[in-house]
């Protein structure tokens, strides 16, 4: 059972607090509107900490008052960890992926560090790195970022993810707009289509790359592709994406 310590306490010594490990990195935007916030009118919020004083709920106000040098109001809560710090900053300032990432990497979470090194190579968004590295691609992947969020993410094939994200960059020199999210899309779609052939593809693309102009949806890249791709080809041979 967690114990509350309901009185609210106060302190100048903010070497006292720790950051707990997990948690998101400070924002230095969200410092600084806090800073200008208490600067007009001081509300005098606690922060929550834990019973080793590491910091629930309230790093952003802990270093904007820490900044302002004024004093620190806090509240004691035995036995609260990470989950509970998530919770507290998703009603706050809503957590991207990028800090879930962090966290879990900070945590040491195998696949997520597998995940950042990916994501660091190839310059990918999150959305096309959690399709590629969950193998989930074609039924949208809002199952999979809430599982990247829980912690439960895992890759699935990671040489299949780099050779995918190899072929996208050999779209570079021909299409500038190589990562946008329904091109790409698109392109995973088209690999994983029966009869198409990626060299084929890219030795078509060298003399039809003036048809490679942005798209707003996967299936207008599809057609576009599709287009492309069967120029000049027999009828036989010809691909339709479904």
């Amino acid at each position: 059972m967690k114990t509350i310590t309901t009185k609210v306490l106060k302190t100048s010594d903010y070497t006292q607090f720790k950051k707990i490990l997990g948690n998101r990195k400070v924002d230095l935007n969200h410092v600084k509107r806090l800073k200008e916030s208490i600067s007009e009118e001081d509300l005098m919020i606690p922060i929550v900490v834990n019973e080793k004083n590491e910091v629930i709920d309230g790093q952003h106000r802990l270093q904007a008052r820490q900044e302002l040098q004024l004093p620190v109001y806090y509240i004691v809560v035995d036995g609260l960890g990470i989950t509970q710090t998530q919770k507290a900053n998703m009603t706050n300032k809503t957590w991207t992926l990028d800090d879930f990432l962090n966290t879990y990497v900070e945590m040491n979470y195998h696949h997520y560090k597998v995940y950042k090194q990916f994501k660091d190579r190839w310059q990918l968004s999150n959305s096309e790195c959690i399709a590629l590295l969950s193998g989930k691609l074609y039924n949208g992947n809002g199952d999979s970022q809430k599982d990247f969020q829980k912690g439960t993410f895992g890759v699935k094939d990671l040489e299949w993810a780099n050779d995918v994200a190899m072929k996208i960059y050999q779209i570079e020199p021909y299409y500038s707009g190589f990562k946008r999210r329904s091109f790409i899309f698109a392109f995973i779609h088209a690999l994983s289509t029966e009869g198409f052939e990626f060299d084929k593809f890219i030795q078509k693309l060298t003399y039809q790359s003036s048809k490679m102009v942005n798209c707003t949806s996967k299936s207008q890249y599809m057609r576009l592709i599709e287009d492309i791709y069967n120029y000049n080809q027999p009828q036989e041979k010809r691909i339709r994406f479904n």
